[in-house]
C-alpha cells in the first residue's frame, strides 16, 4: 500500500510504501499527488519511506515505474528514499541510469537529514 505524507515541507512530495504494492495504488494515490504538486511547483522532489514488512520489493521497480507514470509531465531534481533495508545500502543513480536528478538513500533514523537535504536549492 502507498499513502501520502503530507505537511513534510511545501517543496517535497512524499509516500510511505508499506505491505504489498499495488499497480492501481500508483494511480489511485502516487500519480494524483505528484499532479496536484505539479500544479505549484517546477521540479519535483520526492520522498519514499520504505517500511520493513515490504516483500518482493525492488527499488529499481519502484523508480522506473514512478518514472513511467510521471516522467512527461515532471522535472525530477531530487529523490530520498528511507529505508534500512539492507539492499538498499548500495543502491545509486547509477542503479536507475535513464532517471533525471539526483538519488539518495538515507536510514530512518537519519529522515529528518533527507527532509533537509531536499528542500535546499544547491546539490551538494
Amino acid at each position: 500500500m502507498i499513502t501520502e505524507i503530507r505537511d513534510i515541507s511545501n517543496n517535497i512530495v512524499a509516500f510511505k510504501a508499506y505491505g504489498t504494492i499495488h499497480g492501481n495504488d500508483f494511480e489511485t494515490t502516487l500519480v494524483p499527488a505528484i499532479q496536484q504538486y505539479k500544479r505549484s511547483h517546477q521540479e519535483l522532489n520526492y520522498m519514499l519511506v520504505l517500511e520493513h514488512d515490504l516483500s518482493n520489493f525492488s527499488i529499481t521497480w519502484w523508480i522506473k515505474s514512478l518514472w513511467l507514470a510521471v516522467r512527461d509531465w515532471s522535472t525530477w531534481k531530487r529523490c530520498a528514499i528511507i529505508s534500512n533495508l539492507e539492499g538498499l545500502k548500495n543502491f545509486t543513480n547509477e542503479s536507475c541510469n535513464d532517471i533525471p536528478g539526483e538519488l539518495r538513500i538515507y536510514p530512518h533514523e537519519q529522515m529528518d537529514d533527507a527532509i533537509r537535504w531536499l528542500h535546499t536549492n544547491d546539490i551538494s
